[in-house]
């Protein structure tokens, strides 16, 4: 069960370490698919039965360490349902690839989009 995305692999993997010094198994999904397919997020994993403590230990690690409540305050909010459901879209990043490959150079003008997951919001990045 997926109980938390990051945006930073470290963060991942900092997440996933706190968990397993409290002896909850967890696992990162999409770390390695990164390499081919640009996906914008890395989720962590637990079983059903060990989520709740495992949010639970995040949200006090997260409070002891940073002073911010759930730790959710310093990921980006959507403008229009204040979620924080998001996604980030990797066309730009696709782009950039496809067009070195094609013509020589990146074109790197194009800017990334987020997606609210709630409501269907997107903006500019």
């Amino acid at each position: 069960m997926t109980i938390a995305r990051y945006w930073d692999v470290a963060d991942a993997d900092l997440a996933k370490a706190i968990l397993a010094m409290e002896g909850v198994e967890a696992v990162l999904a999409d770390v390695h698919s990164r390499v081919m397919i640009p996906l914008p997020e890395v989720r962590l994993q637990v079983l059903q039965a060990d989520a709740l403590k495992a949010l639970e230990i995040l949200r006090a690690g997260s409070e002891e360490h940073t002073g911010v409540s759930g730790g959710l305050e310093r990921f980006p909010q959507c403008p229009n349902c204040a979620s924080y459901e998001l996604t980030r879209s990797a066309l730009p990043r696709l782009v950039a690839v496809v067009s070195w490959l094609l013509l020589g150079i990146p074109l790197l003008f194009m800017t990334r989009r987020w997606r609210c997951r709630s409501c269907g919001h997107e903006w500019k990045a």
